[in-house]
């Protein structure tokens, strides 16, 4: 085989490398955090200079990772629109926002109490 033969071949298997890194890490940080994408997903949507996220966090959070719910497990997330713009999966238009997510799509936004009591009675009802 020539040089540029070999030259040609080692560049078009370069650019397909790069091309499924590329690929790879796209498809990665989409699904990041989601390894299970059929089951519900409770996201609050929220950044570190609003008071009102500040002042909601850690309430959210005391509901824990996942909860059982009569329609399953639903996972419980706290994302920053600005840190990962990848793991949005609706429209946010403020801050904080609540999305209950059944495969993906949006279920029902949440807006209600900003208690733990609140958010449970929100997912018995609506992740059925």
């Amino acid at each position: 085989m020539a040089w540029t033969q070999k030259k040609t071949m080692y560049a078009a298997i370069f650019v397909v490398g790069v091309a499924l890194v590329f690929w790879w890490s796209r498809l990665n940080r989409a699904t990041e955090g989601f390894e299970d994408p059929s089951r519900y997903q409770f996201i609050m949507y929220g950044v570190e200079w609003c008071p009102h996220c500040v002042e909601a966090k850690p309430e959210f959070e005391s509901i824990g990772k996942t909860i059982s719910t009569s329609g399953g497990e639903v996972r419980c997330e706290v994302v920053n629109p600005e840190k990962k713009p990848a793991k949005v999966l609706g429209k946010v238009d403020g801050f904080p926002t609540f999305h209950l997510y059944a495969d993906g799509k949006l279920v029902k936004e949440y807006k209600g109490s900003r208690t733990k009591d609140g958010y449970l009675s929100f997912l018995q009802q609506n992740a059925v």
